[in-house]
């Protein structure tokens, strides 16, 4: 069974099953769209082995792929992200967060102290009303 961190054991299971099952190259390739009834059986099948292989959170996203291959390639790119973005993370060094662009770039920020309301010093009416630029503090009011 597909987890969050299994992905290249799970593929390699899933060739060699695919393989087995002599469907690997319909995963691999696809099939034509005026694929025969051979083909369409064989992705049917390969189809159902990999919906029987991830977790039930993925099924709906699956299920309506066109092919097998689409949904092959669309676990990989979900669990291959997510593996990348676990490594950058973890090669990133202490209070700096790394944000992944597309196209494979990264941007990193460095996280700055929260400052809660409850360490601040309590401010008066008329310092609250001077920040908030209110016309009562302009007219000399309380």
């Amino acid at each position: 069974m597909l987890t969050r961190t299994n992905y290249p054991e799970w593929a390699l299971v899933m060739k060699v099953n695919f393989q087995t099952l002599g469907v690997w190259d319909v995963v691999r390739y696809g099939v034509d769209d005026d694929g025969d009834e051979i083909d369409d059986h064989d992705d049917q099948q390969a189809m159902a082995g990999l919906l029987r292989s991830v977790p039930s959170e993925l099924w709906s996203t699956l299920a309506v792929k066109k092919t097998v291959k689409q949904a092959w390639d669309a676990v990989k790119a979900l669990r291959i992200g997510d593996e990348r973005a676990r490594r950058q993370c973890a090669a990133a060094p202490p209070g700096v967060r790394r944000y992944l662009l597309p196209g494979g770039g990264d941007r990193q920020r460095v996280r700055r102290p929260h400052h809660h309301a409850r360490h601040q010093r309590p401010i008066s009416r008329r310092q609250h009303l001077r920040l908030r630029g209110s016309e009562e503090v302009a007219a000399g009011g309380p």
